[in-house]
């Protein structure tokens, strides 16, 4: 707090109410160079300070510490000191001075999980969670969460809390673990135990992990830092030894200086007692140990006790017990307390040896975390004004886990800054091991900071911001370097800016003197002299004196002393007094202004003066000058003339002028000037002006018809002019005007003065226009719209004056309405139909009637017409006015032709197409002609025109032949429509597309032709082939076969290229074919052929008469018997249409040989004798005779009968040659 001056603050009462979310408040305050504190120099919680600051370099500095809430939950705190001086004195800018500081919330929460290493099927397994939070925030809301292996049945988990933390839900609980804490910084602690049996069937050597977490929940106002040490994770081997069963657990991750646990559990699993078992567990050197405790349970023994105790406080740890097989609740149990120790290596191995009939071990190992977290915290102002001190606090702490030393802490003061100085404290078990203090703008201080809140290092920085430092603002930001090997988990801490918004406070003052009385006309001086008390440079502060109207000649010098300098106005005239001048922070830098200039001869009364010096710096208000007074005295002699115009028009300004002059001796001070203005005149003004030295006090300018007017006249050359002006009424039936003016002094023994009057003639005069708007070119059927604006430039009322517009009889369903402005009166005629306008209307000055005329053009004219309005003034000697519009019409059809027809088709169907034609207007369009060249393909093509409406078809309504064309007058509108519908048939020998478009051609000139977009239909062919065939029902083997195929095409579309083909039977033989064909029916080959494959190309248009007949020949196997079956199929060539078949023909096949067999033999024979028979069989059938038994019973009077056999053609023996 420091002290501008120009006077010495003899009690500043200092104040600072600090922010409810700041705990632990305490304050310092110091006074330098001649501040003294008057009051306390130190207290808690809110600062109250009383001191004397005398103006200058004098300095009250008080420094505040205190710890953001652990559990604040806003985003800033915003605290304001004021300083306020004592009774007396008066503060022209008061001090006050705010900080707004924006406070995160962070807290560091850390987890920590401990489980056995080792442990048998069946056994029961217990873990351990350790929630810590190492702040510096509170954390509300942790989600802890323990998915456990389904290796671990039934397990069951309860949660207890320590020093302050708390839990929101379930605190117990079996499955999974799922708890809600909310842990207060650095103190609180949330336990969690939970126990299961491992499942027994898991199997020897197996291996399990176990993973915690500790997480803020997503959307949470906390951040942490260290998002690592929000998990730990315990991983655990079956050991299923049937003897001696070892079990080690403590945690897998921890921090330095973290209380740390290992619990051991030994077992019997065998058959027989283990006696004389030797225990050792040697604690590594990384854990302190702070005690043991070995407890003998169920029967065993510990140091020869049965179900004994003993413990130690060493990190040797060694016992001897007996365990027995008889109880499998048997168990010998040590638990071990310790703390982590600084000097803990990253990673370090606890082993426990039991040593009973072999060796057995159990090891936990743990992994230390070896970061740490720095905090540079660094407070400043956020205003401050140049030339004033600025101090800044640099606080650096270290909330661990890890000591740290050899840390650099450095801040490059920025060069605005002068004067520094500063020194490093060190707190708690911090040290400094260089760069305690010093002077330079780079500050490096090399500390050693040791874990804890009450162990940090604080660099308070002094200096002086530069007075000529520019408004803006200045940053500083403090930092540290780690030292080599250290590493930080949070380095968003690690640096801290100050950002400061220089401003300007210049301090200046002014004084002003000058006499208390003076008499009119004579000579007066002032001086002013301005000083600027800091803390700030003045740059070009402006000093100005605006002297009062009442002194003349005035005429000013400006002289600097000191370091002030001025820039511009060293010296000047006229009353308007204005001096530029630097002016630096400082005694002896001022400037003295010295004004002079005489008191105007007629001026009576107090003249009061003021100067004011504004600085250019922004937040620098303007300083006043306090005020002088000089009472001046004075009398007067007055005479007043008044002239005006001899006529004017009604509805014109008329102007009056005051002349009003002092013949002295004495001025005439606030004379009143009066006019009461007749009454009838309206808008009623004054101006006052005042001459050769003359004041207008009030009434220089003013409205109404009470004219007043008070002013300061100097005797002899002192005048002053009122100028009325006033409006006559344009409908007023006054024919003239009287008038005078009063003009009375204000000093005793001067009576009134009266003007000459003034009467002025009124004349009526209108002036009265007429404007026709229309278009020049239009369509017929549009709307034409007309608008006659009539009005009156005035000055005077025109009144009953006649309109009257006659619309062209080619214009239809005419109407009219109107539309007065400025007080116009329509009395007849304001809105009409019919092609007759007329209206009466009176219109005031600035009047105006706006007269809108509607109709429609014949949709069948074309050419020109003009329309012509008329508007007859009722005032004697007025003209009457004409305007016409002269208007083209140009016949303007808008024809729209659509065409519709199906997008596919058959050949040979009938096709039909729809043409449709309307007129979207204007015009009628006269003898439209509509065109369609149908395509070739159509045949038999034929139309008929329908109308709808007001369409006129021009000759036959019907038409055949594919060449359409339609005369008609189709006038505009969606009710008139004409409609083609056009029929024909398709070729049926026609395969592709068709196109057709419809065009409807204008017979106006300039109206193109319209054209349809194109149909396009797919035309396909269908033809429907009709196959038969037929054939004997029977037939005898050998005997020849005729069928008959007959190809006809009952369909709409032709069958070219069709293909007929049969395949006869291959039990016939000889096959031959012939084929004929009738009406349009044509065989392009196989008209004849031979073979059993019957193949033809042929044509068959639609239609009953057209005809193909196969017949097909052929001889039947004579060796077959059965049923010959035979199809004959049709397939056409065009796409989509599948072949034909006819149903089968048979014919049962059946053979009938002829058989002749004759038998020859000796007419007699000699008996003893030989004897020959011969025997002949043939055929003389058409059917072969398969498997024919020949017998002869040769007489039994025959021996040595023997007999031989032999075939001739194609007869085979198939047995008894």
């Amino acid at each position: 707090v420091s002290n501008a001056g120009p006077s010495n603050a003899g009690v500043v009462n200092i104040s600072d109410v600090l922010p409810a979310g700041l705990t632990n408040v305490s304050w310092t305050a110091v006074g330098t160079n001649g501040a003294v504190l008057s009051g306390a120099s130190s207290g808690t919680g809110n600062v109250s300070v009383t001191a004397n600051i005398p103006a200058g370099s004098a300095l009250v500095q008080i420094t505040v510490n205190g710890t953001v809430d652990a559990g604040f939950a806003g985003s800033s705190l915003v605290n304001t000191a004021t300083a306020v001086p004592g009774a007396g004195v008066t503060d022209p800018s008061p001090a006050s001075s705010t900080v707004t500081t924006t406070v995160g919330r962070t807290a560091n929460v850390r987890i920590i999980k401990s489980g056995p290493a080792n442990i048998g099927a069946g056994g029961t397994i217990t873990y351990g969670l350790r929630i810590v939070n190492d702040g510096p925030s509170n954390a509300p809301g942790v989600i802890i969460l323990d998915a456990i292996s389904p290796k671990i049945l039934n397990p069951v988990w309860t949660a207890t809390v320590q020093n302050g933390a708390t839990i929101t839900g379930a605190a117990n609980g079996t499955g999974n673990v799922n708890v809600i804490g909310n842990i207060p910084a650095n103190t609180g602690v949330v336990n969690v135990t939970i126990t299961g049996q491992v499942d027994p069937a898991v199997i020897d050597g197996d291996v399990f992990t176990n993973t915690a977490t500790a997480n803020f929940p997503a959307g949470s106002p906390v951040t942490d830092p260290d998002l690592s040490s929000n998990s730990s994770s315990v991983t655990t081997q079956v050991n299923n030894d049937p003897v001696l069963k070892v079990s080690k657990s403590g945690p897998a991750t921890i921090n330095i200086g973290d209380p740390i646990t290992y619990t051991i559990e030994i077992r019997n699993g065998g058959a027989g007692n283990i006696t004389g078992a030797q225990i050792s567990d040697p604690v590594p050197a990384d854990v302190a140990v702070s005690s043991w405790t070995a407890v003998a349970l169920n029967g065993a023994s510990i140091g020869g006790v049965l179900n004994g105790t003993v413990s130690g406080t060493t990190n040797s740890i060694i016992a001897t017990g007996d365990i027995p097989a008889t109880d499998p609740a048997s168990v010998i149990r040590i638990t071990v307390q310790g703390i982590v120790t600084t000097s803990a290596h990253p990673t370090f191995t606890n082993t426990v040896t039991v040593t009973a009939n072999g060796v057995r071990e159990s090891s936990v190992v743990t992994a230390v975390n070896q970061s740490t977290d720095i905090q540079v915290q660094k407070s400043g102002p956020q205003t401050v004004a140049a030339g004033s001190a600025i101090s800044y606090s640099i606080k650096v702490s270290n909330s661990g886990p890890i000591d740290v030393a050899g840390l650099l802490i450095r801040d490059n003061v920025p060069s605005a800054i002068e004067g520094l100085s500063w020194t490093a404290v060190a707190s708690g078990s911090a040290s400094i091991t260089a760069g305690a203090l010093g002077s330079s703008s780079n500050i490096q201080t090399t500390a050693n900071i040791p874990v804890g809140t009450a162990n940090y290092i604080t660099i308070n920085v002094n200096g002086v911001v530069k007075a000529n430092t520019a408004t803006g603002s200045i940053s500083n930001t403090a930092d540290v370097q780690l030292p080599a090997g250290v590493t930080d988990f949070n380095t968003s801490n690690n640096a801290s800016t100050v950002k400061t918004d220089i401003s300007t406070l210049t301090g200046l003052s002014v004084s002003k003197s000058g006499p208390q009385n003076g008499v009119s006309g004579s000579a007066i001086t002032y001086t002013i002299r301005v000083i600027n008390n800091g803390p700030s440079n003045a740059i070009q502060a402006v000093i100005t004196d605006a002297v009062p109207a009442g002194i003349k000649n005035v005429s000013w010098t400006a002289m600097s002393s000191g370091t002030a300098s001025i820039t511009a106005g060293s010296g000047g005239t006229g009353n308007a007094v204005s001096v530029r001048a630097d002016i630096p922070a400082g005694a002896g830098n001022e400037v003295n202004i010295t004004v002079q200039g005489t008191i105007d001869a007629g001026f009576v009364g107090q003249l009061v003066n003021t100067a004011i010096v504004t600085p250019s710096e922004a937040g620098n208000p303007p300083v006043n000058s306090g005020a002088v007074t000089t009472t001046v005295v004075n009398e007067s002699n007055i005479s007043i003339v008044k002239s005006g115009p001899g006529s004017v028009d009604a509805g014109r300004t008329v102007t009056y002028t005051l002349d009003v002059n002092n013949a002295g001796p004495g001025n005439a001070v606030n004379a009143t000037i009066t006019d009461q203005v007749p009454a009838v005149l309206t808008n009623v003004s004054w101006t006052a002006t005042a001459s050769s030295g003359a004041v207008i006090n009030s009434g220089a300018a003013g409205t109404g018809n009470a004219v007043n007017v008070k002013a300061d006249l100097p005797a002899g050359q002192g005048s002053v002019r009122v100028q009325i002006t006033g409006l006559v009424p344009a409908n007023t039936v006054l024919t003239s005007l009287s008038n005078t003016a009063v003009v009375t002094p204000s000093e005793a023994g001067n009576p009134p003065v009266t003007s000459n009057e003034i009467t002025t003639s009124i004349v009526k005069n209108s002036a009265l226009s007429i404007l026709k708007n229309g278009p020049s070119a239009i369509n017929s059927g549009e709307v034409i719209t007309y608008t006659l604006a009539i009005s009156n430039a005035g000055p005077s009322q025109a009144t009953n004056a006649v309109l009257s517009d006659i619309v062209p009889a080619e214009i239809k369903n005419v109407s009219w309405t109107s539309v007065v402005t400025g007080g116009s009166v329509i009395s007849t005629g304001a809105s009409g139909t019919g092609n007759t306008v007329a209206l009466t209307a009176t219109v005031p000055a600035n009047g105006t009637v706006l007269v809108t005329v509607k109709g429609t053009v014949d949709p069948v004219f074309a050419g020109n017409f003009t329309n012509k309005a008329t508007l007859t003034p009722t005032e004697p000697g007025k003209p009457v006015l004409n305007s016409e519009i002269t208007t083209t019409v140009k016949n303007i059809s808008s024809l729209v032709i659509s065409k519709t027809g199906s997008g596919t088709a058959t050949a040979g169907q009938v096709m039909n197409y729809q043409i449709r034609v309307s007129n979207g207007g204007p015009g009628t369009a006269q003898n439209a002609v509509i065109t369609d060249a149908i395509p070739q393909a159509l045949t038999n093509v034929s139309w008929t025109v329908v109308k709808t409406g007001a369409v006129q078809i021009i000759g036959s309504a019907t038409g055949i032949g594919n060449a359409l064309s339609v005369a008609a007058t189709i006038p505009a509108g969606t009710a008139d429509e004409l409609i083609i519908n056009v029929s024909g048939t398709i070729n049926p020998s026609f395969i592709g597309k068709l196109t057709n478009t419809a065009t409807a051609t204008p017979a106006e000139p300039g109206n193109p032709p319209v054209t349809t977009p194109p149909v396009i239909t797919d035309v396909n062919s269908h033809p429907q082939v009709v196959l038969t065939k037929v054939g004997p029902a029977t037939a005898i083997a050998g005997s020849e076969i005729s069928y008959v195929i007959e190809a006809s095409n009952t369909g709409l579309s032709n069958a070219a290229n069709l293909v007929i083909s049969d395949d006869v039977p291959v039990q016939l033989s000889n096959v031959s074919w012939t084929a004929v064909s009738s009406g349009a029916g044509s065989i392009n080959s196989g008209a004849t052929g031979s073979g059993n494959t019957v193949l033809l190309d042929v044509n068959l248009p639609a239609g009953a008469g057209n005809k193909v007949t196969i017949t097909v020949k052929g001889t039947v196997n004579p060796s077959f018997a059965g049923k010959l079956s035979n199809t004959a199929k049709a397939s056409p060539s065009e796409p989509g249409n599948p072949p034909v078949v006819t149903p089968p023909a048979e014919t049962d096949v059946t053979q009938k040989p002829v058989i002749v067999l004759s038998k020859t033999g000796p007419a007699s024979a000699v008996a003893g004798s030989e004897i020959s028979y011969v025997i002949e069989a043939s055929n003389t059938g058409l059917s072969n005779a398969a498997n024919l038994v020949i017998s002869d019973v040769v007489p039994a009077t025959l021996s040595n009968v023997s007999w031989t056999a032999s075939v001739s053609g194609s007869s085979v023996i198939n047995s008894g040659a």
